[in-house]
Formats: structure tokens, C-alpha cells, sequence
């Protein structure tokens, strides 16, 4: 029974640590050789993701997309509708939404008086009212810099208990699942945004990624 046991667990290690997409259909997808290099070596932090990410599901399929996505980020916006309704079409699909609030720690926070930073751990909050992706999709569809004024809503939109989240969003714990997302992203050796795996494939490190490539691999993975 216990030999059995560690099957098990080793199986579904094995699982979630490496991509069921071949290297010649990733190629395929105009996948790069240096890009399928640094996803093989990445395999074991990606196995760490459900211990160490904060983050949300959209869809519930077996061919995993993750997304880190920031709110002051021109291109996570716009892919953002693009990301909902690849879910809604794609049964198959589950996108984990990973709250990425790198320009909170940047020189942009000068401007957004880190309101991205703070949103992002209101997000991450807002799962212990089962609000984190309700919340997410509705900042993310509120136009113009985050203010206060569009979280709060964006909190109205997602029915999120407001004065709640934010006090949840200051504890020690939220704070650290928030960090512990940039330290993952770090460690893939992301740098930025808008950033995507695709059933373990760092298409983000490819310069000029496209849509196209997510959808061309989600294919590959169905094969």
C-alpha cells in the first residue's frame, strides 16, 4: 500500500513538473530551441505552483494555462477579454490567473502610488470570500490608471466585501502569498509583463510571443 502510495505521488509529480507537449510540436509553433531549454529546466519550480502561487482558475481542463497579469499593464489589459473568452470556448483549457504586481516595485509605482501592488493583494484577499477572479476580471475591464475609485468599483462589480478584503490584505500572510508570486515569476526568469506558460512551456520568454503560439500549443497538447 505504501508502495503504492509513492506511485501515486511521484506520478502526479511528474505530471505537473513536465509539458506533455513535444519539443517538435512546440517547434512547430515557432517555439524556439533556447525557449524549450529554459521550460525542461523550469520543470521543477512549476511543480511548486500549487504549494507557492497565489492565484485563480478560469476553467477547470486538464491542458493548464498560467497568466501573470498586472493591472497597470498596457498588454495584460488588452489580452485580457482574449484570455476569458479562450476559456469560455475552450472546455479543455484552465487558466490560472496569477496575481503579478511586479510594477508596484517598480519606478511606475511613482505614479500608481503603488494602487497596483495594493490591488493585487486585495485580489489575493479576496479568495477567502471566493471573489479573487470576480474581482481580477472586473479591475481589469475598468479603463485608466488604478485608483482607488476603480477598485473600489471594481469591488461593487464583483460583489467583494471591500473593508473586509482590505484588512485580510494587510496581514502578513496575504503580503507574503503576494511576494512569493514574484519570486516565482523571478525564478522562471520572468521579467515584466505580460507573461504565459502554456502545459509548461515559458512562451513568455520568447520575444514577440503572440496568441497565435498559445493557441497553436493548446492544440499540440490535445495530441
Amino acid at each position: 500500500m505504501f508502495r503504492t502510495l509513492l506511485v501515486a505521488i511521484f506520478s502526479t509529480f511528474a505530471a505537473t513538473a513536465s509539458a506533455s507537449i513535444p519539443d517538435q510540436a512546440a517547434r512547430a509553433c515557432g517555439v524556439t530551441q533556447q525557449t524549450l531549454a529554459a521550460s525542461h529546466a523550469a520543470a521543477p519550480i512549476l511543480a511548486t505552483f500549487e504549494r507557492d502561487a497565489a492565484y485563480a482558475d478560469r476553467g477547470a481542463g486538464p491542458i493548464r494555462i498560467i497568466e501573470f497579469a498586472d493591472y497597470s499593464c498596457p498588454a495584460c489589459r488588452a489580452l485580457h477579454p482574449r484570455w476569458v473568452a479562450f476559456a469560455r470556448e475552450n472546455s479543455d483549457v484552465r487558466i490560472s490567473v496569477v496575481e503579478y504586481p511586479i510594477y508596484g516595485r517598480t519606478m511606475v509605482s511613482r505614479a500608481t502610488g503603488n494602487r497596483t501592488l495594493n490591488a493585487s493583494r486585495i485580489a489575493i484577499a479576496a479568495g477567502a470570500q471566493g471573489k479573487q477572479l470576480a474581482f481580477h476580471d472586473a479591475l481589469m475591464g475598468i479603463s485608466g490608471r488604478v485608483e482607488d475609485s476603480s477598485i473600489r468599483l471594481a469591488a461593487q462589480r464583483s460583489g467583494l466585501d471591500l473593508p473586509s478584503a482590505q484588512r485580510r490584505s494587510e496581514t502578513a500572510d496575504v503580503i507574503a502569498r503576494a511576494d512569493g508570486n514574484l519570486r516565482l515569476a523571478r525564478r522562471l526568469g520572468f521579467i515584466g509583463t505580460p507573461h504565459v506558460v502554456v502545459d509548461g512551456i515559458l512562451l513568455s520568454l520568447q520575444r514577440g510571443w503572440t496568441f497565435q503560439q498559445v493557441e497553436c500549443l493548446v492544440g499540440a497538447a490535445r495530441r
